[in-house]
Order: structure tokens, then C-alpha cells, then sequence
């Protein structure tokens, strides 16, 4: 298979598993922002249990916690925006694909793990035979990754009149 068909597989294969990802992040950040905005706002005080960190011969006990937390809450943003392009590219081009190309990509690929062909041509909801499977799920790869910008549509030849 080509490289486009590579990608694809591997954006389907792994779109649950990086939306529920997504979801559990922006969970919580939910419960996290809530939690920091009710310290702050209940005057806590210092977390003395934290290692101290000195800095020009002052010691800031929160300096330490403060920058774990930015630095887990960077890696969080990172981690999201990489994953949530996925999701979103695959929503993208599943929309584009025709119902039976849909149901070829949700019993091949979108249960996180590639399942054998024949699994799909002799699913009771799938209408076709093995040859015309081959035939759909060549078209649905590459005008999956047609919607995604992983290849370009070849140019069709225009007749002359």
C-alpha cells in the first residue's frame, strides 16, 4: 500500500482511543481550573510539604509546585492539540465518504484495531462480495486521504471536442 494508505489506517485505527484522550483532558482541565480557581479564591495558603526553591536569597516554597504544574499543563496543550487533529481529520473524512465506505471503515478500522477483510465482506451489513470490498476500500482510503490533503486528486483528462 502506499504511504497515504498507511496514514489513513493509522488515524482511524487510533481516532477512539485519542478522542476519549482528547475528552479526559479537557476533563480535566475542567476539574483542575475549577480546583485552582477555588484555592485561589479561598486564600489558601503555602504548601509547605513542597521542596523550597531559593532564589537570590529569598525562598519561594510555591516556586517549585508552580512550575511542575505549568510544565504538566504544556505537555497537557501539546498532547491535545496533536491528538485533536487526528479526531478532527478523521470526523472530516468520514463525513466525505459515501455510507459504504463508512461501514467499511467503522468494521475495518474504527474499532482501534485493523480486523481481517474478510471480517468486513462477510459482515451481515456489509451488501458486496470480496472483489467489489477491494474495490470500495481502495476508493474510501484514497478519498479519505484526498480530504485530508495527504495526496492531491489526479488530474482527470478533459475529452477534446
Amino acid at each position: 500500500m502506499e504511504n497515504y494508505c498507511s496514514r489513513v489506517i493509522f488515524d482511524f485505527v487510533n481516532y477512539r482511543e485519542y478522542k476519549s484522550r482528547c475528552e479526559y483532558i479537557q476533563f480535566e482541565a475542567e476539574i483542575d481550573g475549577n480546583f485552582l480557581e477555588d484555592l485561589a479564591g479561598k486564600g489558601q495558603g503555602i504548601d509547605y510539604s513542597r521542596p523550597r526553591v531559593q532564589s537570590s536569597n529569598h525562598y519561594d516554597p510555591t516556586a517549585q509546585p508552580v512550575m511542575e504544574s505549568v510544565e504538566k499543563e504544556q505537555e497537557l496543550k501539546e498532547e491535545y492539540k496533536r491528538k485533536i487533529k487526528l479526531v478532527k481529520r478523521v470526523e472530516k473524512a468520514y463525513k466525505g465518504l459515501d455510507p459504504i465506505e463508512q461501514l467499511l471503515m467503522d468494521i475495518k478500522y474504527k474499532t482501534g484495531r485493523i480486523v481481517e477483510d474478510s471480517e468486513v465482506y462477510t459482515h451481515p451489513n456489509f451488501p458486496y462480495g470480496r472483489t467489489k470490498y477491494y474495490e470500495i476500500k481502495d476508493e474510501a482510503m484514497e478519498k479519505a486521504a484526498r480530504i485530508v490533503g495527504f495526496i492531491k486528486k489526479k488530474r482527470e483528462k478533459v475529452a477534446n471536442n
